[in-house]
């Protein structure tokens, strides 16, 4: 998972800040930290955001960073381990280090664009945001999220994590879900989905426009809890040929209670 996100946050800045004018080396920071959010059993985080600018006139380059630091857990240990999870969605090892990190990808970005002979003074914009979708006592579900814009492309991408708040460690739907679940889980997905987008219980997805695999509907592997049911999310690209905009299913939790072994 590091290497990719790795790969992703790099990607993004190349293929977005691919512009920069050779003139605007000048840089500016804002960090900030809000006020704690207080969550079940003695959790708790802060939310810290910082925005860097690479100056010209007007500024070419804006990076904005949000990311959720946990203050407090059931232990220092579990904190720690959720700490270093949300730090390598960001490819750093520690939380104290993902502001140098991209700082880093910017000094990356620096070299390739001298080398290349790249000098445009096209505005860009690149945005990453992790977020506490929900925590619970047994679950604490994150999204991870990076887009960018400029006046070419625009690039987003999501994923979803899930963790267990008492220990930091990762968890997935078979620690909720009853064994066996995958087919009726599966099947309630698709429901959904069909009556979303107006398609009968037979129609064609491929003729629907739909790029599933075999052409036949699954659920994506890209998921979390929420307060009211199972997020799912797909990609840009994924099921659609829409480059730019995702697709979020959300299984609602008062079609799940045959399915649950454990709450949310």
């Amino acid at each position: 998972m590091g290497s990719f996100l790795r790969l992703a946050v790099l990607g993004l800045f190349i293929s977005l800040v691919f512009g920069c004018s050779k003139k605007s080396e000048k840089s500016e920071s804002k960090i900030n930290e809000n006020q704690i959010i207080e969550g079940p059993e003695n959790i708790a985080y802060k939310i810290v955001s910082f925005e860097k600018k690479h100056l010209d006139q007007p500024p070419l380059l804006t990076i904005t960073v949000s990311y959720p630091e946990f203050v407090s857990a059931n232990s220092q240990k579990t904190r720690d381990n959720i700490n270093q999870k949300i730090a390598s969605h960001f490819g750093a090892s520690d939380i104290n280090e993902i502001e140098t990190k991209i700082d880093k990808y910017i000094g990356l970005y620096k070299r390739f664009r001298r080398k290349k002979g790249i000098d445009s003074l096209s505005k860009h914009t690149s945005n990453f945001y992790e977020r506490v979708l929900y925590l619970s006592p047994n679950a604490l579900s994150l999204s991870f999220e990076s887009n960018g814009l400029n006046s070419e492309r625009q690039f987003e991408r999501l994923r979803l994590f899930l963790l267990d708040p008492k220990t930091g460690k990762s968890q997935t739907l078979d620690n909720f879900l009853k064994p066996g679940y995958d087919e009726k889980l599966t099947n309630l997905g698709e429901s959904i989905f069909r009556k979303k987008q107006g398609l009968t219980t037979d129609e064609n997805l491929f003729k629907a426009g739909f790029l599933f695999e075999g052409n036949r509907f699954y659920l994506s592997d890209n998921s979390a809890l929420t307060e009211d049911g199972i997020l799912f999310y797909y990609n840009p690209g994924k099921i659609t040929d829409n480059m730019v905009e995702g697709y979020e299913l959300k299984i609602p939790l008062d079609s799940l209670q045959t399915l649950i072994q454990k709450k949310w």
